[in-house]
C-alpha cells in the first residue's frame, strides 16, 4: 500500500526532535558563513522550513540516532 504525502513529511514529534538536535550546529556553521546574526537566521528557517515540507525519502528519524536508542 501506498503512503499519502503526509504520511511521508515529517510528524511534527520528529520535527522537533530534527530541529532540537540539528539547529545549534547548523547557526553555529551558517554564522561562519554569513555576515550577520539575522542572515544565518534567515537561512536556518529557510532551511527548516523546506526540510519540513519535503519527503522523509527513507531517512531514519531523529531519535534513532540518539543516545539510548539501540540503533
Amino acid at each position: 500500500m501506498h503512503q499519502t504525502f503526509r504520511e511521508q513529511t515529517w510528524d511534527e514529534t520528529h520535527f522537533a526532535l530534527f530541529y532540537q538536535q540539528y539547529a545549534s550546529p547548523l547557526l553555529d556553521y551558517l554564522r561562519t558563513r554569513t555576515r550577520t546574526l539575522e542572515d544565518a537566521e534567515d537561512i536556518l528557517v529557510d532551511v527548516f522550513l523546506a526540510a519540513r515540507q519535503a519527503p522523509r525519502l527513507g531517512m531514519r528519524h531523529p531519535e534513532d540516532s540518539l543516545p539510548g536508542s539501540g540503533k
